[in-house]
């Protein structure tokens, strides 16, 4: 679960590639790719464990799969929560105080599927500012 999580955090990692969340340098070239190893390992490793012990056990995939998605869920919000929602503060007080300028910069700075990732607390503290400007 931790490998297959990890791998799930590196493919974000990749994705950031052109917006303006913080990221490893060395990860944003290589993470995607490490992301697609690790988790081809695991599917062959299930697989074939699957098909030595029986067929009922492909099924573990699925609850190893969602407590994966989670961890690096949480991996992601220790590590950039705040600054991220530090940046995007930042953004819309220096969008002069029009809307859709700030709307904008936010989605130009940060991808939509990052912000899915946040939780709701976060979201509400970004639009409560949006709504500051209006």
């Amino acid at each position: 679960v931790l490998a297959y999580g990890i791998a799930n955090w590196l493919m974000w990692q990749g994705m950031k590639k052109g917006s303006k969340l913080p990221v490893n340098k060395n990860l944003l070239d290589s993470g995607g790719k490490i992301s697609r190893v690790v988790k081809f390992i695991y599917f062959i490793a299930i697989v074939k464990f699957s098909y030595e012990n029986g067929l009922y056990y492909i099924f573990s995939f699925f609850p190893v799969w969602y407590t994966a998605g989670w961890l690096s869920t949480y991996i992601e919000r220790i590590l950039y929560e705040e600054k991220v929602l530090k940046m995007a503060l930042d953004i819309i007080n220096e969008s002069s105080g029009e809307l859709e300028e700030a709307r904008k910069k936010l989605a130009e700075s940060i991808p939509n599927w990052w912000v899915v990732l946040m939780p709701k607390e976060w979201s509400k503290k970004v639009e409560d500012s949006l709504r500051q400007i209006m």
